[in-house]
């Protein structure tokens, strides 16, 4: 196993890989790995551009990195081929990180899945209890548009198992009183004065996978939609602190 960005790198000779398209390289990973095609040794180069400083010290599971080579040996991409490495990456630093299921999910993304699944980022919140949270109120809303969500994106979401999409009665966070809710720079605490209600969250969630793969989706958030979210739960008889904006 590795400790260091430098160790990776000795290990993995990206150097040499640009004029190496018909050759194999032999690398070493917890193991012994042949990556036999051009993609994987893409992949594999982007992933030093991707790595933290440091590393955990516990070796990365050895079926996982062979499940790992086969799904992304074939990609072309270089937007995916990043996005691959961005998987990689976080594994090496956390092994456990990403569980098989995200990498078979991730596997059948398209380059605009993947632009998709971004757009769709860009509205989810990390509620403290909870993790991250889609706060998706009404499907009609001007932000969704502009962002390139439709109905229709919804629904292609939860079929790559991304999501979890429900028009009808949506989901809510049930007898809460005081929720630490944060959106990018923004720390909210969100109350109500007397006893317990249900906070409404809106139409989707995002999946084990989703969850997953929602930290490395490159997303930034949207103020608009920001202060649309905040004025309809203040709406609902809540009141929402801001404790920071950055």
């Amino acid at each position: 196993h590795f400790t260091s960005r430098r160790e990776i790198c000795r290990c993995f000779d990206f150097r040499k890989t640009a004029d190496q398209d018909a050759r194999a390289v032999q690398s070493r990973f917890s193991g012994s790995i042949l990556v036999s095609r051009r993609g994987s040794i893409l992949v594999s180069g982007h992933t030093v551009e991707a790595l933290p400083p440091s590393v955990s010290k516990d070796p990365v599971d050895p079926d996982w990195i062979s499940r790992f080579f086969e799904n992304c040996q074939d990609i072309g991409n270089e937007e995916m081929q990043s996005l691959w490495a961005k998987l990689l990456a976080g594994e090496v630093a956390k092994p456990g990180t990403f569980s098989l299921r995200t990498l078979r999910v991730t596997r059948d993304l398209a380059r605009e899945d993947a632009l998709l699944f971004t757009n769709f980022c860009r509205f989810v919140w990390v509620i403290i209890g909870v993790g991250l949270t889609p706060v998706i109120h009404d499907l009609e809303d001007n932000c969704f548009a502009e962002t390139g969500l439709a109905y229709t994106s919804f629904l292609h979401l939860a079929s790559l198992g991304l999501i979890d999409f429900n028009e009808l009665a949506g989901f809510s966070l049930k007898n809460a009183s005081t929720i630490p809710a944060f959106y990018y720079g923004w720390s909210h605490v969100i109350s109500v004065a007397d006893g317990k209600k249900d906070l409404q969250i809106g139409r989707a969630l995002l999946t084990s996978a989703g969850k997953e793969l929602a930290p490395i989706a490159g997303s930034d958030a949207m103020e608009s939609y920001h202060i649309s979210v905040i004025e309809k739960w203040k709406k609902e008889g809540w009141t929402v602190i801001d404790k920071q904006s950055n």
